[in-house]
């Protein structure tokens, strides 16, 4: 037997974002860490029906849970950009190739460009978010020092604990203000 909670649109809209959330966090829990699994089932006042099924883990990440080469891609306004880098599961980088730019060249045409890579460090929150800074370029650049800082949050992982993808943006206070730099990372190594 089924039992079912009557919710309002404006509450089911509230619940669709907090379960959205929830499948955005981890699914693997460390230590001793609880795994939370269940299932709901919900009725609107109209009458329709949902069943989710929801799981969420709590204080699952680290620095450790960050390890291996992993691709970046980035495709923004009128611009791409790729590389492959590799985090060390310590939080350091201790290799990133340069990344190629596909951009205009301000005259109809499109040129690639590169841009350097320095050095680089990395934290991975509880909750599986996290930040990356990586000193790029050349020094008086605008991502050498202070370095680009890339927030991001995990979007995939292995049973235990590894991230295998990523989805993240270029913090606003380095580089360029005008655009929005928002790359995929994807594991494509152990390392």
């Amino acid at each position: 037997m089924n039992s079912y909670t009557k919710i309002s649109t404006t509450t089911m809209t509230k619940l669709i974002i907090a379960l959205l959330l929830l499948a955005l966090a981890p699914t693997r829990a460390k230590g001793n860490a609880p795994t939370l699994r269940g299932s709901l089932d919900i009725m609107l006042t109209d009458g329709e029906s949902y069943n989710t099924n929801a799981r969420t883990t709590s204080g699952a990440f680290g620095n450790e849970c960050l390890r291996g080469r992993f691709s970046y891609f980035n495709v923004g306004v009128d611009v791409a950009s790729l590389t492959v880098g590799v985090f060390d599961g310590n939080g350091g980088i201790p290799e990133f190739d340069a990344t190629l730019i596909n951009h205009p060249d301000g005259e109809g045409n499109r040129v690639e460009s590169t841009i350097s890579f320095n050095s680089g460090s990395y934290e991975v929150d509880s909750n599986g978010r996290g930040r990356i800074y990586m000193s790029l370029g050349e020094e008086g650049g605008p991502y050498f020092d202070p370095p680009a800082e890339v927030q991001f949050v995990v979007t995939s992982t292995n049973d235990d604990c590894e991230i295998t993808a990523m989805d993240s943006f270029v913090s606003s206070h380095v580089g360029l203000s005008s655009q929005l730099i928002t790359p995929h990372w994807s594991k494509i190594a152990d390392s």
